[in-house]
C-alpha cells in the first residue's frame, strides 16, 4: 500500500534559503513618465527663474531710475541757483549822507576812489564800495572810478540799482596795452589785464581830477 503525500508537502518551504536564491527580487520598471515629469518640472523652474530675474531687473531699473531722477533735480537747482547768481541780485543799499562836520562838496574836498570792476568779482566790489560808505564821514563827497576791461551792462545796472545816490564813472581799459608784458610765471590769479589798471590811471581819469 502506497503511502499518501500531504499536498503541502509539494509546496516549497518558505525557511529554505536556497528557494530565495533560485527566485531573485525582479527590479521595478522605469515610468514612461517620468521623463514628462523632469520636463515639467524644468519648465516650471525655469519659468520662475525668469521671474525672478524680471522682478530683480525692474526692482534695480526702478533704484537706478529713481536715483537718476534724484540726480537731474539736483541738477536743476544747482542750474537755477547759478542763474540766480548770475542776475546779481543785490538789496538797495541806503542813502549815506554827510555828518554836520562835512563841507559842501567841492573839487578841494572830495575823494577819489578808483577801482576795477568785473562781473567775477562784483560781490567784493559792492562789499568794499558799501564798507567805504559806511565808514565815511563825508560819503557824498566820494566819487567812484571803475575800471573795466569789457563792457559788461548788467554790472552797470547791478551797481546803480544797489546804490541809487553813488556818484561813479566807468573807464575801458585796453587790455592789449599789457597784455604783451605780464609774465608767464605768475600764478594764475595775477595774469588777469585787470590787475595791471592802476599804472595807467593817470592816463585814464579825466584831468579835472588831481594826481
Amino acid at each position: 500500500m502506497e503511502q499518501e503525500i500531504p499536498p503541502t508537502s509539494l509546496l516549497p518551504s518558505l525557511s529554505n534559503p536556497s528557494i530565495h536564491q533560485s527566485f531573485p527580487t525582479p527590479t521595478p520598471k522605469p515610468s514612461p513618465y517620468q521623463p514628462l515629469m523632469a520636463a515639467a518640472i524644468f519648465s516650471h523652474f525655469r519659468y520662475y527663474e525668469r521671474r525672478m530675474v524680471a522682478f530683480f531687473s525692474n526692482t534695480c531699473s526702478i533704484h537706478f531710475l529713481g536715483a537718476l531722477l534724484s540726480l537731474l533735480l539736483l541738477l536743476r537747482h544747482a542750474n537755477a541757483a547759478a542763474a540766480a547768481s548770475s542776475k546779481l541780485p543785490f538789496r538797495e543799499a541806503p542813502a549815506f549822507r554827510n555828518g554836520k562836520t562835512c563841507f559842501s562838496s567841492s573839487e578841494n574836498t572830495t575823494i577819489h576812489i578808483a577801482m576795477t570792476l568785473d562781473a567775477n568779482y562784483l560781490r567784493g566790489t559792492m562789499a568794499a564800495v558799501l564798507s567805504i560808505l559806511q565808514h565815511s564821514t563825508c560819503p557824498e563827497n566820494v566819487v567812484f572810478h571803475f575800471l573795466w576791461a569789457r563792457q559788461e551792462p548788467e554790472v552797470f545796472s547791478s551797481i546803480r540799482s544797489t546804490f541809487p545816490y553813488l556818484n561813479f564813472k566807468v573807464y575801458h581799459f585796453d587790455i592789449t596795452r599789457v597784455r604783451g608784458l605780464i609774465s608767464k610765471s605768475i600764478r594764475q590769479a595775477l595774469d588777469q589785464p585787470l590787475n595791471y589798471a592802476r599804472i595807467y590811471l593817470a592816463d585814464i581819469l579825466p584831468q579835472e581830477v588831481r594826481r
